[in-house]
């Protein structure tokens, strides 16, 4: 039963006092009356608080033992150092999650451990909440933003100033040397020297300039012979003129004669 304790439970039993009427705990925790008993019930059911009946008077509930004993836990915790979860949990909230069910998801962490953590978190100001409708909501204070972020940054200078090998482990100065070495040399023995690399060059320019002769050569071919054959084409329809025309004349002169 204990261990379904989470942190609305932890923040509401905070702000009950001695005799609070069962009619003021909405206003206390800025609900409605309906989500107010609600609450009270689950509360009951839990034995963190108790109800007593006072008639004629309205009934009032007061923090049984158990209650009292969460507190002082969690005021007890509250003095811890911050470490690696505390870190986790505000980074989650830096991206945006705002209520203890979504970060006991994310996590996997027991509603009451993320509950102590929660006010611990609070009681060091890093973390401020919210009561309304029955719900609770995480905000993050300027010095919760700043903290997240500084530890977002020290993470990534951490990833990023270690070298990795392909398996992912660190290497050793030793070995990144050795990496060093190998790898000029292989850079060294597939570079070819510059005397053979100014040869190399000197022969390709020389091929494609060879190449570019030829097909000029081959396009000034192309041009020319289309021209030669037009010529032919011309001279020998002169040449069948000049003999149509001699016929003529003869055929002229022999009907002349007759």
């Amino acid at each position: 039963m204990v261990d379904e304790i989470n942190f609305l439970d932890l923040a509401v039993i905070t702000r009950i006092t001695p005799n609070t009427p069962l009619e003021k705990l909405g206003g206390l925790i800025n609900s409605s009356i309906f989500d107010a008993s609600n609450i009270a019930g689950t509360l009951k059911q839990k034995s963190l608080i108790e109800f007593s009946a006072n008639y004629p008077g309205p009934n009032s509930m007061n923090v049984t033992e158990q209650g009292n004993a969460l507190i002082r836990e969690a005021n007890e915790h509250s003095a811890d150092s911050f470490d690696k979860l505390d870190e986790t949990i505000l980074q989650h909230l830096s991206g945006g999650k705002r209520f203890p069910s979504e970060l006991q998801t994310t996590l996997n962490l027991r509603p009451k451990d993320l509950a102590l953590r929660i006010y611990k978190e609070s009681k060091q100001g890093f973390v401020t909440y919210d009561i309304k409708n029955g719900n609770v909501e995480l905000l993050l204070t300027e010095k919760g933003f700043l903290k997240a972020k500084n530890d977002q940054q020290q993470i990534y200078s951490t990833s990023t100033a270690q070298p990795r090998n392909l398996t992912g482990a660190t290497q050793s100065p030793n070995s990144i040397q050795q990496n060093t070495t190998t790898q000029q040399q292989m850079t060294n023995s597939t570079i070819p020297s510059s005397s053979n690399s100014s040869e190399l060059s000197t022969s390709t320019q020389n091929n494609v300039f060879n190449d570019l002769n030829l097909e000029k050569n081959n396009k000034n071919y192309n041009v020319e012979k289309p021209a030669l054959k037009n010529e032919s084409k011309r001279w020998i329809i002169i040449l069948v003129l000049l003999i149509l025309l001699a016929l003529i004349y003869l055929l002229d002169i022999f009907v002349l004669s007759k």
